[in-house]
């Protein structure tokens, strides 16, 4: 019984020399807390906070954007968003960027670099792999909170600018090869339109030669003709003459030889020239032999040459070759062909300094999904606690060391 009392007395001896000797190394306590909250508070100051942000960004439909229907229509195109993921994922173009945004704030970031800040493109899909929206995340240990909100919002102005410039550039080139295909089709319409000409020019010349040729001929054979006319009229005279016969009858009193030739001719139905007079004949012969122009004398000459007078009236050639009404008329509507109009149209008002495309939508601001990646003010805390507990462990050592260095003496 005694001996437990005294076991008792003795740890409750113990407890009061280890509370004792907690108070006796106070100071080594409160020293090492110092030192560990100095640096603590150091750790704090020299390193920088790193701060979280991300924006959501949706693409809009094609019905909120007319600017984007002309342009799907000329162009074929029907999503453009790949201009923007691929800007949005360019670590060059971001790179590009920071320095251009920290050389130009370089009075205020003197410290900052292009390291001071990195990115995080993501695109968001469901389980069926729908497009649900894109999420930029970025990252900053030496940009404050509002350094990182206009970073953001400078950088997605430059997205916006460089994917207008990249899709003006894309229907540039658009427009361009169109007009090359349009010149093509020009070309070709007018060497078509060339070559009609020049074969029909070349078939009027052929047809010229042709009718020159007929009316030579039919010029002989009409003045064969005329000369046969011509002897037959000087007998027919001849006999008027030797008959007396000045002007047309019925009557004559001719030989009664010639009485029954005469006859016969009349009962077949044909009247001697003669009975015509010889004054009549006589003009007509006159008439002949006065006028150079056969064509009087020949209606088949008369037609020839007035075919040959309206082909070599032709002056407008265009207005008599076969097809050239169609060919003009393509001709036509490609040189004032509205899709060149159209591409005219947009591109002025894409170039415009007051167009913008607003094509990134943001979905969620960087204002609210600001944060720290891990938060330095508990660096401090475990500090104080670290150094309390190293204070503690070393008062406990000396204390023990302390303790056995007595019993030595006790023993000895």
């Amino acid at each position: 019984m005694s001996g437990q009392q005294n076991k008792q007395f003795e740890d409750e001896i113990d407890l009061i020399d280890l509370l004792a000797s907690l108070w006796k190394g106070k100071w080594i306590i409160i020293v090492c807390t110092l030192l560990a909250l100095i640096g603590g508070l150091a750790y704090y100051l020299i390193t920088p906070t790193e701060l979280k942000g991300r924006v959501d960004l949706r693409l809009p439909n094609y019905t909120e954007k007319t600017w984007l229907n002309e342009f799907n229509r000329l162009t074929g195109i029907n999503d453009v968003s790949g201009v923007y993921i691929d800007i949005l994922s360019d670590e060059s173009f971001f790179d590009q960027f920071s320095n251009r945004f920290f050389n130009k704030d370089n009075e205020t970031n003197e410290n900052l670099d292009d390291k001071s800040i990195k990115f995080k493109f993501e695109t968001n899909t469901d389980e069926d792999g729908t497009l649900l929206n894109y999420t930029l995340s970025l990252f900053s240990k030496a940009l404050t909170r509002q350094e990182l909100i206009g970073f953001t919002e400078r950088f997605l102005e430059e997205v916006q600018l460089t994917a207008k410039n990249n899709i003006i550039e894309y229907l540039q080139a658009s427009s361009e090869f169109y007009k090359e295909n349009i010149a093509r089709k020009l070309s070709l319409l007018n060497l078509q339109k060339q070559s009609a000409i020049i074969r029909y020019e070349e078939q009027l010349r052929a047809d010229i030669v042709k009718l020159e040729e007929e009316i030579a001929i039919a010029s002989e054979t009409t003045k064969a003709d005329l000369q046969a006319n011509a002897l037959q009229l000087n007998e027919q005279i001849a006999i008027a003459r030797r008959l007396n016969i000045s002007r047309p009858r019925q009557e004559i009193l001719p030989s009664p030889s010639e009485t029954i030739a005469i006859q016969n001719l009349i009962e077949s139905g044909e009247q001697p020239l003669f009975m015509r007079g010889y004054i009549a004949l006589e003009e007509e012969l006159r008439s002949i032999q006065e006028n150079p122009d056969l064509s009087l004398m020949s209606s088949k000459l008369r037609r020839l040459k007035v075919q040959m007078a309206s082909l070599k009236e032709r002056k407008e050639v265009e207005a008599f070759v076969p097809g050239l009404a169609d060919l003009n008329s393509q001709i036509f509507e490609l040189k004032n062909d509205l899709t060149i109009q159209a591409y005219v149209k947009l591109l002025e008002k894409m170039s415009s300094p007051e167009f913008s495309p607003e094509f990134l939508i943001q979905t969620s601001s960087i204002e609210n999904s600001i944060k720290q990646t891990a938060p330095r003010k508990i660096i401090i805390i475990l500090a104080l606690f670290a150094g309390g507990f190293l204070g503690i462990v070393l008062v406990f050592i000396r204390s023990i060391y302390q303790a056995v260095q007595k019993r030595i003496k006790q023993t000895s």
